[in-house]
């Protein structure tokens, strides 16, 4: 004989349910033969009586199950209207989806959120919706809810009213009571968060042009440095020939020795003009570089000005790695770091100028340090350095040289820019990762 099949939890509350029953039936006949009323009870036979003890008992059960049963109607009408709160009245907007996705069920703010009624919405693909130049993103986002893969999309909406407004959709797969499958989708206005974004993008946008158009204004005065010297050493040399002219002293060997001087110095500023160009390419083409190469072209367009200014510069590096990374985003970075320690050695009279730039690796990735002997930041200005527009040059600082400066770190060369102070001065630190995209 086969075993019987254990009772499942349904079956064991249904007997649980009919066993409390029972007693409260009991409890109550029993309380109503207490009763004075009840007392002729007695005088029947005990066959009787016992027939018309069940009866009662069935009468009494029946009554508390009617009960039941009238309190869970009224549960199941409280919770219908707490249902029809939550999802009528839900601040986004919930869809039901066919497999093939056309509305099958739609409530109050998502029919609100379209402009027209819920009845108009049933049997509509939601693709009638969706705005033309946004249905690559949405079937994109349709092939990949078929594949099981759960994400959301951010497309525009046109309603029927022909207002356009941008929604983020988010939905699962599910399946209905007889089996067929079917998606509920989410749909929640973010039109209010795509225009913060845009007026963030556009203040970044303008706070780079600002950046750029500072940076431009400090690469000429670095030309100016640059060129000072070599046209000083073009018209001595052009003076020189004129004078041993005029003197009737000018002979061949010494025209082409000052000629010669001319061009190798004109040649030294159309290269300067070369390095300056390079920079302000808006491209920014990857290479394979290493850092102190990187820090060696710096010093070719700023050296000059830091020479004529009485500051030394240090260079030590213990790193033989090299990145593939954009080097002008790299030089930018560094030329601003040097400028901001110039400005703050200028700022004080000191004789002993320096700045050490220290390159060097670890387990986080290769570390570029710029520190100056110009006695540090305070520790007021140490809370809003790197904030957009703060500045502690008085009259020719924007506030955002370091601020762009440690976005293109970041965003661009894959790294950190930090800083504190040292015993002689500020320490600015770039840290660029090394991962297997961009290492040597």
């Amino acid at each position: 004989m086969g075993n019987k099949s254990e009772p499942s939890q349904e079956d064991i509350s249904q007997e649980k349910g009919q066993e409390l029953r029972r007693k409260k039936a009991e409890a109550i006949i029993q309380k109503k033969k207490q009763s004075p009323k009840n007392g002729t009870s007695g005088m029947m036979p005990k066959e009787t009586q016992a027939i018309l003890y069940e009866l009662q008992v069935n009468q009494v059960e029946l009554e508390l199950q009617n009960e039941e049963l009238q309190r869970t109607q009224e549960e199941l009408a409280q919770e219908k209207e707490r249902y029809f709160e939550l999802y009528n009245m839900a601040p986004v907007g919930y869809l039901t989806l066919s497999d093939t996705f056309i509305i099958l069920e739609a409530n109050l703010t998502a029919a609100t959120l379209l402009g027209t009624t819920r009845k108009a919405l049933i049997k509509k693909p939601i693709t009638n919706f969706i705005l033309n130049e946004d249905q690559d993103a949405y079937y994109l986002y349709r092939k990949k809810l078929k594949e099981n893969i759960t994400e959301s999309c951010e497309v525009r909406i046109r309603t029927t009213k022909e207002t356009i407004f941008w929604v983020q959709m988010s939905a699962v797969a599910a399946v209905d009571k007889d089996g067929t499958s079917l998606f509920r989708l989410v749909i929640n206005d973010i039109t209010e968060r795509k225009k913060m974004e845009e007026k963030l993008r556009t203040k970044n946008k303008l706070m780079a042009v600002q950046s750029r158009q500072a940076a431009m204004g400090e690469m000429i005065s670095m030309i100016a440095h640059q060129w000072r010297q070599p046209l000083n050493i073009v018209g001595l040399a052009i003076a020189n020939i004129q004078t041993k002219q005029m003197l009737a002293l000018l002979d061949d060997e010494m025209l082409e020795e000052n000629l010669s001087v001319i061009c190798k110095n004109i040649d030294f500023m159309s290269e300067t003009i070369d390095d300056f160009r390079n920079f302000f390419r808006p491209d920014k083409p990857k290479e394979w570089v290493s850092i102190e190469q990187v820090v060696t072209s710096t010093m070719e367009i700023i050296g000059q000005s830091l020479q004529n200014n009485n500051i030394k510069v240090l260079i030590h590096s213990s790193s033989e790695s090299i990145l593939f990374i954009s080097k002008s985003s790299l030089v930018q970075v560094l030329l601003n770091l040097l400028n901001n320690a110039s400005d703050a050695l200028l700022s004080q009279e000191k004789k002993d100028r320096a700045i050490h730039i220290d390159i060097s690796e670890n387990k986080e990735g290769i570390v570029t340090k710029v520190c100056d002997n110009a006695g540090g930041i305070s520790g007021a200005a140490m809370k809003k350095i790197g904030q957009p527009y703060f500045t502690t040059k008085e009259l020719n600082g924007t506030g955002l040289g370091l601020y762009m400066s440690k976005i293109v770190v970041e965003k661009h060369l894959n790294g950190t820019l930090t800083w504190h102070n040292e015993a002689k001065g500020a320490c600015f630190v770039i840290t660029l990762r090394r991962d297997e995209s961009n290492q040597g």
